[in-house]
């Protein structure tokens, strides 16, 4: 993971972009970990997870959504139309995709859903990103399950999923959609009885570790990397204290083995 750091804090520096604080107009998409915008990047605001999207790389810098536990036990019929975003129908398409050999990849993922229009929502271009086929299957949809798992047992998570977007990236398609080499998801937990948020950084690529400590960081970490500013609904107090930490070991319960079983 330092060697990730290393990388990625050259591009960080190299972005240096203005951000802006974002308030939300849709109650059911409050979320604790959401960061700032960047400065050029779209707010896309869909029933089931809010879209940061930047144009110039077709896809989104990041996705918000919550997850409450009774509402991931919904098995919502999964429907496999990709299509354009009715919000920002100027997105990527599917030829872009076409023989690109990368998955259409999810931000907020397919599985999430409750609703029926939400797993409509799931398939707009604009909550897609390429990705590996073996990250994508593996060590990134063994990741969702777990975070499935979290939203289980704690009750209500606050999830921001993303890609770190930069110059000089590989593109696809006539719409030239960058090809992210890293991703992030960062989880927070503010209920009652527990206060506290992790982050993970991966490669863009197929990856046999299922210790996912191993790819965890503290937030605060993971801001340097990406000039995000995560968790702005939260008090400043409490910003500090989530940020600053995580505990990966309070998570046991939701076990790496029964993560794999699932996938």
């Amino acid at each position: 993971i330092d060697t990730i750091k290393h990388i990625i804090s050259a591009i960080a520096i190299a972005l240096a972009s203005s951000c802006e604080p974002i308030e939300y107009q849709n109650n059911t998409n409050t979320n604790f970990a959401i960061p700032q915008k960047s400065e050029s990047a779209i707010l896309i605001e869909h029933e089931g997870f809010t879209v940061s999207y930047v144009d110039k790389h077709k896809q989104a810098e990041w996705v918000a959504y919550r997850l409450i536990g009774e509402d991931v036990e919904k098995k919502i019929p999964r429907t496999n139309k990709y299509t354009e975003d009715p919000l920002y129908p100027n997105c990527a398409t599917d030829s872009d995709y076409k023989y690109s050999g990368y998955d259409r990849g999810h931000l907020f993922p397919a599985a999430n859903a409750w609703t029926e229009n939400i797993m409509k929502e799931s398939f707009y271009f604009t909550n897609i990103c390429p990705q590996n086929n073996s990250f994508n299957s593996g060590v990134w949809n063994r990741l969702e399950t777990l975070v499935r798992e979290w939203a289980v047992k704690y009750d209500t998570i606050h999830v921001v999923t993303g890609s770190i977007l930069s110059d000089g990236l590989k593109t696809i398609g006539n719409n030239k959609v960058s090809v992210p080499k890293y991703m992030y998801k960062v989880v927070v937990v503010n209920t009652d009885t527990t206060k506290q948020g992790i982050a993970f950084l991966i490669e863009n690529k197929g990856s046999n570790i299922k210790d996912y400590e191993k790819f965890a960081l503290t937030i605060d970490e993971l801001e340097e990397l990406t000039n995000l500013d995560f968790c702005t609904n939260l008090p400043d107090y409490l910003e500090t204290e989530i940020e600053s930490s995580f505990n990966y070991g309070r998570c046991e319960s939701c076990c790496i083995a029964q993560s794999s079983r699932s996938s």
